[in-house]
């Protein structure tokens, strides 16, 4: 099976079923196990997720070089890498050297990282704090204390102060959400687990989480900014950190709202999980076409996806110029 996005506005496509890709009359081909067979344009394509056991081969993965295409691999519904060609180096290093030793010299200075730092975690706050608001939840009644939690990463002087406070903040917003999902008896919200997710409701995050990665990944790849350099996040074994980063804007207004969204209209019931907490192959679709959507939708005319972009060179130019960054607050 391959599920194509909503509208085909980013030009996403999903491989739920194994086989095999081939390259056949200028066209990616699928070839099923049967040997049934689904093409699709290469100018159609922008990115390719798979879910599944499919071969392919270095022609195929040429191809996605030369045509700059990515490709997202997952395995049982956990995301394991990417592939992400960079077409045109040589011009690509030239333009891009001197905002690379920008954002080197703004990681090496302590005060301007913590200033990049704390401005995804007030953002992620605020945010958070407005998904509440928005389902009714009365902040002070639901102990969420919006004003201590930004006083605290304000006045926080390392990296590890903001993650630590950071912790302190999600976990009181997760307290609220069982005062917004309605459906309690399936998936009430006790804590937050990841590796593996404990149940239903953990998986979603987790894999919600992982999509807006590879959402601003895919999108900072389109910038001059070079992902591997994160300011929050550290590299450690890592390849590319700032997606990290910068995504701790946007978990709640994409991930977290998909998740009220489509548990509370029951697009998606205990039934599309198995006994592991993972999603059936009903289920993976309409989390995708529910993420397509959200991330076509419109926000004073302009598209979640564009607005990840828009955030990215928002970083650039303070990155390039100084300016104050304030980070996008919905």
């Amino acid at each position: 099976m391959i599920l194509s996005s909503v509208k085909n506005r980013s030009k996403a496509h999903f491989i739920l079923s194994d086989g095999e890709l081939l390259y056949k009359h200028s066209s990616l081909v699928f070839q099923f196990i049967d040997g049934r067979e689904e093409s699709i344009p290469l100018h159609s394509i922008d990115e390719i997720y798979i879910f599944s056991a499919v071969n392919l081969s270095t022609q195929i993965l040429s191809i996605f070089s030369r045509e700059n295409i990515t490709l997202h691999i997952f395995q049982r519904n956990f995301y394991r890498g990417t592939y992400q060609p960079f077409t045109n180096s040589e011009d690509r290093n030239s333009q891009n050297s001197n905002i690379f030793i920008e954002q080197l010299k703004s990681l090496l200075n302590n005060r301007k990282r913590l200033y990049i730092a704390k401005a995804f975690i007030i953002g992620a706050i605020y945010n958070s704090a407005n998904n509440c608001e928005r389902h009714g939840v009365n902040l002070k009644q639901a102990n969420f204390n919006l004003d201590q939690y930004v006083s605290n990463i304000k006045n926080s002087e390392t990296i590890e102060e903001i993650m630590g406070y950071e912790g302190i903040y999600k976990k009181n917003y997760y307290r609220c959400w069982n005062l917004i999902i309605h459906n309690q008896q399936d998936f009430n919200f006790s804590e937050r687990s990841k590796r593996p997710p404990l149940d239903n409701i953990n998986a979603l995050i987790s894999y919600l989480n992982t999509r807006v990665y590879t959402t601003t990944l895919h999108e900072i790849f389109k910038t001059k900014l070079d992902p591997r350099i994160g300011y929050l996040h550290e590299s450690n074994d890592r390849e590319f950190t700032l997606h990290l980063d910068i995504s701790e804007i946007f978990k709640p207004i994409i991930a977290d709202n998909i998740i009220f969204e489509i548990l509370n209209s029951n697009y998606i019931t205990k039934d599309y999980f198995s006994k592991n907490f993972r999603f059936s192959a009903d289920g993976l679709k309409r989390v995708e076409i529910a993420l397509a959507r959200k991330l076509s939708e419109t926000f004073e005319n302009i598209s979640w996806r564009d607005r990840i972009r828009i955030e990215v060179n928002k970083l650039r130019t303070y990155l390039e110029n100084g300016e104050t960054y304030k980070p996008f607050i919905f």
